[in-house]
Order: structure tokens, then sequence, then C-alpha cells
């Protein structure tokens, strides 16, 4: 699987989605599969542990938004770090 890419940011969009695998799964195991669909690249990161309300899933790549409210931004980040990952890849095509 070849890609042209800026592969610094592609770094910092594959550890915003690891980081948030590790912290909000149950933290025994994390899939990660990289294949060819069509003319894209496509990584998938699967985290095991609670799963993400679909009433929220439309919002999770929103900027700020948080799918635990309770959690301060010490505990559980300020809510960027997946609008982050979606405007790399966004960047890049995807």
């Amino acid at each position: 699987l070849i890609i042209s890419a800026d592969p610094n940011k592609l770094v910092r969009a594959f550890q915003n989605l690891i980081n948030n695998g590790i912290k909000y799964g149950t933290g025994e195991f994390l899939d990660i599969y990289a294949y060819k669909k069509n003319d894209y690249a496509v990584v998938d990161v699967i985290s095991y542990g609670n799963p993400i309300p679909a009433v929220e899933l439309p919002y999770i790549f929103d900027k700020f938004y948080r799918v635990d409210k309770s959690r301060d931004k010490e505990t559980g980040g300020i809510g960027i770090g997946l609008s982050i990952v979606k405007s790399i890849i966004n960047a890049h095509g995807g």
C-alpha cells in the first residue's frame, strides 16, 4: 500500500486515533488494519470498549466535541483530537 502524503501529518492523525483507542477502550486490544479500497488507502483503528452512542456519532469529529461531557481536560482532553484527524485526512483527499 503506497501513498503520497505528508508523513508528519499522518503520524499526528494516527497518534490521535491510537491514543483515543487506548484511552477510551478496554486497554486489552487495539486492532489496526490498512488496506486499499477503490482508489483510497483506508486505515481502521478499532478499539474495544463501551460503544459510542449512535446519537453522538455525527458529532465526534466536531471541534471541542466530547462524548463524555463529565471528563475534564486533565482526564479526557479538550475535544480537538478527532477534529485534527478529520482535517488532516481531508487535506489528503480522504
